[in-house]
């Protein structure tokens, strides 16, 4: 645990503050990585600011070379690459970037969104351009997802307009426990694609008007730690329904990557044939007609828990994010009783979730 601290305020420094004096840790380090030859993944962008920084000549030649610049997913970006950026830009480059502030969910690897926001206060004379045609959502979806935003008190962001034909639906429920929560999300699931097993078509399981409208690939359960993925694989194993975790397995390394720390999200490969599981931090950038949010409760989504928690406005990014993967159908469910990591926890629903207006939420 000592070791990943200091690597983690190393990074931190190399990332953030790296035109500051480096704290102890970071200087031993370096000292050693110098005396082998060695660079690490965070010195390719440091060792190259320095570079520009020393050798005007240097920095000439690539301005002349690179003559535009595009940056994409700019919220995402952290300090030193915002440096580098700017070195490179100079005066006379043509410089373009695009994100949405709303996105910036990466606090934890280092990303900082004031990088954003100063845009136009570093590129003067810099014209914005404002994208508020929205393909994805559904407009009750996108409705709600702009009201849990709107708390944020983050900027004159402008509203963003639904263009497709869905009207999509948000349905809130709140199941008794962790493991009744899994078998709520199994037992919807069972509905969607027009029921897996003889029990559920003679039960009536799946008398619905939306039954069959969707495959096992149009499906998502997103939740806020790997931790959470037990009690869903269990219930999904035991239901017959094909799905596939995305990310590593071990809890420790799991959950370490979901908070704050130096660790990087999970590789993300969906399989079109599965329903996906997978942390809301693995989800960004996908979309699918049915997404289900579990734990929509205080202590995950804003996680505050024991060892864990993270910063408020970032959590409000996270479930924005989450919210706005899907097109057609949003499930948000809580459980009102939880066992994490051996400790029963009751918490109330999520502000996120009280912060909807109530016509635009369906209860069950």
């Amino acid at each position: 645990r000592d070791r990943a601290a200091a690597l983690a305020e190393i990074s931190a420094w190399k990332s953030r503050r790296f035109t500051a004096s480096p704290p102890g840790p970071a200087d031993a380090y370096q000292r050693a990585l110098r005396s082998q030859g060695w660079l690490d993944f965070d010195d390719l962008l440091l060792a190259a600011w320095r570079l520009l920084q020393d050798h005007p000549a240097v920095l000439a030649e690539l301005q002349s070379l690179y003559q535009g610049i595009f940056v994409d997913e700019y919220q995402d970006i952290n300090p030193i690459q915002h440096a580098l950026i700017r070195q490179l830009a100079g005066r006379d480059q043509g410089l373009t970037v695009i994100g949405d502030p709303n996105q910036a969910i990466y606090g934890f690897r280092g990303a900082d969104p004031d990088c954003f926001t100063r845009f136009t206060t570093d590129f003067p004379g810099a014209e914005v351009l404002t994208l508020r045609d929205n393909y994805r959502s559904g407009p009750t979806i996108l409705t709600a997802s702009g009201q849990v935003m709107a708390g944020a008190g983050g900027g004159d962001l402008p509203d963003l307009t639904a263009r497709i034909l869905s009207p999509g639906r948000l349905t809130t429920h709140a199941a008794a426990t962790d493991r009744a929560e899994a078998e709520y999300v199994v037992h919807h699931i069972e509905r969607l694609v027009g029921g897996t097993s003889m029990f559920s078509q003679d039960t009536g399981r799946v008398d619905t008007a939306e039954e069959g409208q969707w495959g096992f690939g149009d499906i998502a359960v997103l939740y806020r730690l790997h931790h959470q993925a037990r009690a869903l694989a269990t219930a999904l194993e035991r239901s017959g329904m094909p799905y596939a975790v995305t990310g590593p397995r071990s809890d420790d390394e799991d959950d370490a990557a979901s908070a704050p720390g130096p660790s990087q999200p999970p590789e993300v490969a969906v399989d079109g044939d599965k329903i996906s599981l997978m942390t809301l931090h693995a989800a960004k950038g996908l979309e699918f007609p049915v997404v289900f949010m579990v734990g929509c409760e205080e202590g995950l989504l804003p996680l505050r828990l024991a060892g864990l928690s993270a910063d408020p406005d970032e959590e409000r990014r996270l479930f924005y994010v989450g919210m706005t993967r899907a097109r057609e159908r949003l499930f948000l469910v809580r459980a009102e009783r939880r066992v994490l990591y051996g400790k029963t926890c009751r918490q109330p629903v999520s502000r996120f979730v009280t912060a909807i207006e109530e016509r635009l939420k369906e209860y069950e």
